[in-house]
C-alpha cells in the first residue's frame, strides 16, 4: 500500500500493513517503527519487543 493520507487518532511513523472492508467498517493492520525506550523495571535502554497484541 504506497498511499499517503492524514487519518485523525492514528500516530506518526506507524506502517500500514493491510486495508479490509468488512461489514462496512475498514480494518487497518498496523505497526509501530521500532524505537528505544526505557525498560520499567531496571531502566535500561532497549528496543527489544516483548509483546504483540491485537487490539479491537
Amino acid at each position: 500500500m504506497n498511499s499517503n493520507m492524514e487519518m485523525p487518532g492514528l500516530k506518526e511513523n506507524v506502517i500500514v500493513k493491510a486495508m479490509e472492508e468488512k461489514g462496512g467498517q475498514v480494518h487497518l493492520h498496523i505497526e509501530m517503527e521500532r524505537a528505544v525506550q526505557i525498560c520499567p523495571c531496571c531502566q535500561a535502554r532497549t528496543s527489544k519487543v516483548h509483546d504483540y497484541r491485537m487490539r479491537n
